[in-house]
């Protein structure tokens, strides 16, 4: 059959993942965006979304430029606010909410409630936690998104995207299977191989790097020039007791921290960091 859309690597890639995640199906796309891209792209002109607030800012300027060339209504809400999520799906009833649970620990089970009691789909970016620490389909997501440039392949030399569902039958699943195939949004076979490679070590990348994370935000929360750290394995993150919950093994590899002096002073540790670019 014609590889674009049925190359043994990326069928193999595909697999591994619908394991990891507990998935019906899972599919490979040439980048994040490009995943991010194909679920959006099976909305009609009209439609409601209910997006995160203060996500990857990429994906928030996609979504914003792609709604009002296409006439979406789109909504945005702090997800990690239940509360407000959930008034904000019983107003605007959207046929789409996605969320992230980066830096902000939202609840997956009480957004996936809120969105699918108004007929809505919710979509889960967990790039950052991986399904080694979070399986957000067991916890009522319908589809999950992966940059999988970067903790599933964890090697910096691919750049891919994921989705996994799921229900593999639904209609939403067979319209970004259709256009993926259509408009050729599909993984090489070679970095198909190179994600694969890199899933075989994903559960040990991802224990090391929680654990050095954890070890980074304790060591800066005791510093005396740090006023804050943000990351949800310390008792302190306002998420700290739903992460409990919804994580295993660990919080995940990213964090950030607020330094004391304002831009300056911030902008100044960041010129003397030896091993992180500043970009």
């Amino acid at each position: 059959v014609y590889s674009r859309s049925h190359a043994p690597n990326g069928r193999m890639a595909e697999g591994v993942l619908a394991q990891l995640e507990g998935a019906a199906e899972a599919m490979v796309f040439p980048s994040g965006m490009a995943a991010v891209a194909a679920i959006f792209r099976t909305l009609p002109a009209g439609a409601s979304v209910l997006v995160q607030s203060q996500i990857y800012w990429r994906t928030t300027a996609w979504i914003r430029s792609f709604c009002s060339r296409r006439d979406i209504a789109l909504h945005e809400v702090e997800a990690a606010d239940t509360d407000a999520f959930t008034a904000a799906c019983a107003t605007h009833k959207p046929a789409i909410a996605w969320i992230e649970t980066w830096l902000r620990i939202v609840d997956i089970s009480a957004c996936a409630q809120a969105v699918h009691a108004h007929g809505g789909l919710l979509v889960a970016d967990m790039t950052t936690s991986s399904p080694v620490l979070t399986r957000a389909l067991s916890f009522g997501a319908d589809i999950v998104m992966h940059s999988a440039t970067k903790g599933l392949n964890g090697h910096s030399d691919v750049l891919a995207g994921a989705l996994a569902v799921k229900d593999a039958g639904s209609d939403i699943w067979q319209a970004i299977r259709a256009d993926r195939d259509m408009a050729g949004a599909v993984l090489g076979p070679f970095e198909a191989w190179l994600l694969l490679r890199g899933m075989r070590t994903l559960p040990l990348r991802m224990e090391r790097m929680s654990q050095n994370a954890q070890k980074l935000a304790e060591y800066l929360s005791d510093h005396p020039a740090v006023e804050a750290v943000l990351y949800p394995g310390l008792p302190s993150h306002p998420g700290h007791d739903l992460a409990c919950a919804q994580m295993t093994g660990g919080f995940g590899p990213l964090l950030s921290f607020v330094v004391k002096g304002g831009a300056p002073a911030a902008l100044a540790a960041v010129g003397r960091l030896a091993l992180f670019h500043r970009a």
